[in-house]
């Protein structure tokens, strides 16, 4: 038995009265996640960068909470685990010979366990600042779409999702899984599958995420060039594993 796990993006329809409680949120959320950054830099008793989430939240629980006006204590924690995978990320890097820096939190995210938010049939209730926001979601019609299937499907456990802002729209990734017998995964990011009669999410990859349209598509694949580029560059055996699982 193995678990099976996707990644579905909703948009959100946010009142147009609490946009500005998610925007406080979101800044709030970058600010723990690059407190607990910082904390980690200072590097412990023998000098090394802090990157174990346990010793992290002892040191900048308390603080992180004064700081960002009491921001909700599971939005502080998922900011310190958001944090934590990093700072493992740049500690990893380093091992492997590869420069890296401290992370710098700037994305329009906040990632929220099931503590943080409620999923309802119509709308998800996100934790915020100020209270609860409600939000409904935004689906395409009725029928064959993956949105329908998984949110509302009693074989799938909606799991931690994570909120995002761009171009003024934001949009919920919803943490799929269910268990299942073990299927061969396909490699890296290869497209399974296409529906070209569901408006605004075109394509599913073998990494479980669902691409919202053309542009979107070349954002992703621009960031792929990106990405390979700099890996070319450096060279390291880690860099050329790295490679082999995103594609030639």
């Amino acid at each position: 038995m193995c678990v099976i796990r996707r990644t579905v993006i909703v948009k959100l329809d946010v009142p147009d009265e609490r946009r500005g409680d998610l925007k406080r949120t979101t800044e709030r959320f970058q600010q723990a996640a690059q407190m607990v950054a910082d904390r980690a830099f200072e590097r412990d008793d023998d000098g090394y960068v802090i990157t174990t989430k346990q010793e992290l939240h002892g040191l900048t629980y308390d603080a992180v909470r004064e700081a960002t006006d009491e921001l909700n204590a599971d939005l502080v924690c998922a900011a310190r685990n958001y944090a934590a995978d990093a700072l493992k990320g740049v500690v990893d890097a380093w091992q492997d010979g590869t420069r890296a820096s401290k992370p710098q939190f700037t994305a329009n995210t906040v990632v929220y366990n099931k503590n943080a938010l409620t999923y309802h049939e119509e709308s998800v209730s996100l934790a915020t600042v100020n209270g609860r926001v409600e939000c409904e979601y935004v689906l395409p019609p009725e029928g064959d779409n993956p949105q329908t299937e998984y949110l509302r499907s009693e074989e799938w456990d909606l799991r931690e999702s994570t909120l995002h802002y761009r171009d003024g729209d934001y949009s919920l990734h919803v943490g799929v899984a269910k268990d299942d017998d073990p299927q061969p995964e396909a490699e890296g990011g290869t497209v399974l599958g296409v529906d070209l009669n569901v408006t605004g999410y075109v394509a599913v990859t073998s990494t479980s995420a669902f691409f919202e349209s053309a542009d979107y598509l070349t954002h992703v694949r621009e960031e792929y060039e990106r990405v390979r580029g700099g890996l070319q560059e450096t060279g390291t055996q880690s860099a050329h594993r790295t490679l082999g699982r995103i594609g030639s």
